[in-house]
Order: structure tokens, then C-alpha cells, then sequence
């Protein structure tokens, strides 16, 4: 039996995203990075007709930069993008060295840059598979 406030909690590289997304409205809670706990509310909004010569997935808007991974989640976030429009901060030389020397450089790091053409989209079970498989 379940806990109480249990929720029913699929692995996504086990289930495919058409399962749960299959009539506009449709909607479930996406947990990325369960450390910094970023919950994302994902909405159907509708269905387009599939053009020829497109590769899907598609992102076709969206807003601000991805965070920095392990930033602290949402707090950390907002304190990162607060630090970094102050450069007298005395916090501002510490955090732009971070940023500069992260498993991935995010300097010079614009929070309001985003372009939907940018964004890459990869095999849930791929990634899995490189996060928590040994080689």
C-alpha cells in the first residue's frame, strides 16, 4: 500500500511520453535533479500535424537560460541571477569563477538568452544509462 500523498512515479526512460500525453490538456509534474529539486508542471496545450522534412521533438518557445546545473534549485537560482546583475557584490568574483570552472563553462552566463533552435532533446535512456551505468 501506498504512503499517504504518495504519487504515482514513472521512470521516463521506462515509459514513453505519448503514454501520458495523448489529448490536449493533459498534464503531470516533471522532478529533475531530485538534489535541488526542480518540479516542472508539463502541459498539453495541443496537437500539430506532423510536417514532413522536421525532425521531432520540437521545443517551439520558452523563455530564460537553463540554470546552472546543482545551483542550489530555485532559491539559488534566483540568488545566482541577482548576484550577477550586482558586480560590486562581494559575491559576484566567487560565483563567476564557479560558473568558469563547472563540469560545463557557463561563462559568460546570460539568464534571459533562450532560443528554441538551440535546444537538444535526448533519449531518456541513454542519459540514464550515462549518469548511473559503470562502464
Amino acid at each position: 500500500m501506498d504512503e499517504p500523498g504518495a504519487e504515482n512515479v514513472q521512470a521516463g526512460w521506462e515509459v514513453p511520453i505519448a503514454d501520458w500525453f495523448g489529448t490536449p490538456g493533459a498534464a503531470m509534474r516533471y522532478e529533475y535533479d531530485f538534489g535541488d529539486g526542480w518540479s516542472h508542471e508539463v502541459l498539453l496545450e495541443g496537437i500539430l500535424l506532423r510536417e514532413k522534412g522536421v525532425k521531432y521533438p520540437l521545443c517551439i518557445t520558452g523563455e530564460r537560460a537553463a540554470p546552472p546545473e546543482d545551483c542550489g534549485g530555485v532559491p539559488g537560482y534566483w540568488h545566482l541571477i541577482e548576484v550577477l546583475q550586482s558586480p560590486d557584490s562581494a559575491e559576484y568574483d566567487d560565483l563567476v569563477d564557479w560558473l568558469k570552472h563547472h563540469a560545463k563553462n557557463y561563462h559568460p552566463y546570460d539568464s534571459e538568452r533562450f532560443s528554441p533552435a538551440e535546444v537538444k532533446f535526448w533519449n531518456p535512456k541513454r542519459r540514464w544509462e550515462m549518469a548511473f551505468e559503470r562502464a
